[in-house]
């Protein structure tokens, strides 16, 4: 067991770390004609087709690792994305969908809706849902309608040429952000005096046709854009751990509901200083550090492998592929205590089943200075020191007494030097 100890101890290294651009500028136009990069049709499907395969003989042709084979690696990606997305719209058109705004209806009768997804943004219930157009009540047993189902956009289907609104769903798959600006609010002149949406004019002797703020945009809208609902906004909760429910539009309503398990929140980078300021939110990120490693031993593990223990996290796949981006759900179940109770749960799981496993336990560290071979150490140990650049780990109190020097970068370094 020793020997497995020692040669597991020396192998670790440093995952590789692979970054994607969401908005390559790679040019097309040598291989599809420009009408087919917006089209919709069979003709632009065939032609993407088409380019996919000159592109595929061009990189196998081209030099290893050189600039052009680069290129052509982002060219055959971009064309990839631009088929599917081709064929999903394709697939919604012989549906007999409707396209219009970046919303693709389908009549809200289909026995396929899921009207739970409505009913966050605009139900009553099953049987009760607005219109966002005129505001009035759509029977869909009774009326003609149209349902997105892209983002649960609901319309009569006379009121579909009169649509304003794009549809959020996009943007929640291509930008998905969030504004963090508390109430980033713009006057009423520097919007001529116009809802934000639909560009109606604000009249002060009609009450439909009041401005009402939105607290999340800064913007203000009419009443058929904005009946007067609440809700949390993450720049208020990332700011000041606030969670007051404020007024917001119907837009600004339905793109946070659709946002709410995104994982696009880096509070590194927003606001540092909630985690000392929040105790429980600073333990929440303790414990998903703890799972990030312990991930690297399971996945590699085939008794854990066998017992799907990593499927406990299918709920929130984002604690393993990171420990750095949150939801609006975490931070809403951070506030009520229940992703705390959560995390100790799936981390206690995981403890077990590697400190327990002869395979994950043969992957544990040696302390190098102590030399305790009766104490493993891991990564995620409470007493263990992990350093940030071999990724060694030895006790905390025999690298304080060391001088707080590592002895495998020490060792390491006199290696070199030889």
């Amino acid at each position: 067991m020793s020997s497995s100890l020692s040669s597991t101890q020396s192998s670790h290294s440093d995952d590789d770390e692979w970054e994607y651009s969401s908005s390559m500028t790679i040019p097309l136009d040598d291989v599809l004609p420009q009408k087919f990069q917006e089209e919709v049709s069979e003709e632009a499907f065939a032609a993407i087709e088409m380019a996919i395969r000159t592109t595929k003989n061009s990189l196998l042709e081209s030099e290893e690792n050189s600039d052009a084979r680069k290129i052509l690696v982002k060219r055959l990606i971009k064309l990839r994305i631009r088929h599917e997305d081709v064929k999903e719209r394709l697939m919604s058109k012989s549906n007999a969908s409707i396209e219009t705004k970046g919303h693709t209806f389908v009549d809200t009768k289909d026995p396929n809706i899921n009207y739970s997804h409505i009913s966050p943004y605009w139900s009553d219930g099953k049987n009760k849902i607005y219109c966002q157009v005129c505001g009035t009540t759509i029977r869909i047993y009774m009326q003609y309608s149209q349902h997105c189902h892209d983002c649960g956009f609901c319309v009569h289907h006379a009121c579909v040429p009169y649509i304003k609104r794009d549809c959020v769903g996009v943007k929640v798959r291509t930008k998905p952000d969030f504004i963090m600006t508390i109430c980033p609010e713009k006057s009423l002149p520097s919007l001529n005096y116009q809802c934000s949406e639909c560009q109606i004019e604000f009249v002060s002797s009609s009450s439909k046709l009041k401005p009402n703020l939105c607290d999340y945009t800064g913007l203000y809208y009419c009443s058929l854009c904005h009946w007067g609902s609440k809700g949390i906004t993450p720049a208020r909760i990332l700011q000041n751990w606030d969670f007051t429910k404020v007024p917001l539009s119907q837009v600004s309503k339905q793109y946070l509901s659709l946002m709410v398990k995104k994982p696009v929140i880096n509070i590194e980078k927003v606001n540092p200083r909630l985690f000392a300021a929040v105790h429980e939110l600073n333990e929440v990120r303790d414990l998903r550090r703890k799972l990030f490693f312990m991930k690297k031993y399971l996945e590699v593990c085939r008794f854990a492998s066998d017992e799907k223990l990593l499927l406990e996290l299918s709920d929130r796949q984002h604690f393993v592929d990171s420990v750095d981006y949150y939801s609006l759900e975490d931070l809403l179940d951070t506030e009520s205590g229940e992703l705390l109770r959560y995390m100790e749960k799936i981390t206690g799981s995981f403890y077990d089943h590697i400190v327990n496993c002869v395979l994950c336990y043969a992957r544990g560290f040696i302390c190098e200075l102590c030399k305790n071979k009766k104490d493993i150490l891991f990564p995620f140990s409470q007493d263990g020191y992990l350093c940030e650049y071999c990724k060694g780990v030895c006790h905390h109190y025999c690298f304080r007494g060391n001088g707080s020097i590592c002895p495998k970068c020490k060792r390491l370094q006199e290696r070199k030097t030889k």
